[in-house]
């Protein structure tokens, strides 16, 4: 009958099937260091059943079962979905117009997929390229602010921002 559980910053490791059998687990706010991967048994299985992972910095982990999916919402508004270990920025859920997008999620690359209520972008420093389709219908967009830490910039990366 658990139904949420608080890991505390102080856990270091969690030991084999500690949360075997823990069906009615919903969501785990995840106060310490240690990764949950959905649908693994690591860590004492608890992302195996946990259904939303909030980590301490206020970010959502979620999935919906039988699917490949993961989401997750960010803190500052941002929507990521991961398939396959890929990363696509799909929605910014706040209410500004003007956003500076993240320089990584999770220190992973991601691409960015019709976000189409943002009219002006900021790209954090360290962002070294922005791929193929990275910016693909964002209809919007408007201006777009890229750092020098910028080295390429690959085809198609704005392909149908057309009020860019």
């Amino acid at each position: 009958s658990l139904v949420s559980i608080t890991i505390p910053d102080s856990v270091t490791s969690i030991g084999d099937n500690a949360f075997r059998y823990c069906n009615s687990l919903y969501v785990v706010y995840n106060n310490s260091n240690l990764n949950f991967e959905f649908g693994s048994f690591n860590n004492g299985g608890i992302a195996c059943y946990a259904k939303l992972i909030i980590d301490k910095n206020g970010n959502k982990r979620y999935w919906i079962e039988d699917s490949d999916f993961e989401y997750i919402d960010t803190a500052d508004g941002f929507r990521f979905m991961r398939e396959n270990g890929e990363y696509t920025l799909i929605a910014y859920l706040g209410n500004n117009d003007t956003v500076t997008l993240p320089k990584d999620i999770n220190g992973n690359s991601y691409t960015v997929y019709h976000m189409s209520g943002v009219r002006n972008v900021t790209i954090s420093d360290g962002v070294t390229g922005i791929d193929s389709g990275a910016f693909s219908s964002c209809t919007n967009l408007t201006s777009i602010t890229i750092p020098s830490s910028v080295m390429y910039i690959s085809s198609s990366a704005f392909g149908g921002c057309k009020s860019l």
